[in-house]
């Protein structure tokens, strides 16, 4: 499978950019298949995880109400060296 770029103007980068406009919030899948005039958002959403897997500070969360689903982009936890994790005790 090939997916589209996030740095062109394919649809997964159109999906990209309309969740990362407003980051934490979430979006319906069919806003963003009329939004974005793209269908298979799912494949979308995949593709876009596909290409942030190694990105230290984007993710993509989805959720699912009943048969809805909803997607946003949240920044990942900044991760903390082992030398430096604190128990608490």
């Amino acid at each position: 499978m090939h997916a589209g770029r996030l740095d062109t103007t394919s649809k997964a980068a159109v999906v990209f950019r309309r969740l990362a406009d407003r980051p934490g919030r979430w979006h319906s899948g069919w806003m963003l298949t009329t939004d974005c005039q793209s269908s298979a958002i799912a494949t979308r959403v995949s593709e876009i995880r596909r290409q942030l897997e190694d990105d230290p500070v984007w993710d993509i969360e989805s959720k699912r109400e009943g048969t809805h689903w909803s997607y946003r982009v949240v920044r990942r936890p900044r991760s903390i060296p082992v030398g430096q994790m604190s128990l608490g005790v």
